[in-house]
């Protein structure tokens, strides 16, 4: 019926479900712990942030910056 309705609805769910996702990215979750420059800032910011260095959503930070 309305054509130009029915298309802005449509275009709000192509952005609703648009969605990045990047192979691997959550394997670097793993690897903090045992990684001979990393693990002991990891294993301390499992307690408490130590410095700029902070643990959100599991993945390790220093300030904005994710660490690989």
């Amino acid at each position: 019926m309305n054509q130009g309705a029915g298309a802005l609805s449509r275009r709000h769910l192509l952005l609703f479900q648009l969605d990045a996702c990047v192979l691997g990215f959550e394997h670097l979750k793993s690897l903090y712990e045992n990684d001979e420059d990393l693990g002991e800032i990891y294993k301390e910011c499992l307690r408490h942030p130590k410095g700029d260095f902070l643990i959100q959503e599991g993945y390790l930070f220093k300030g904005t910056t994710l660490y690989p």
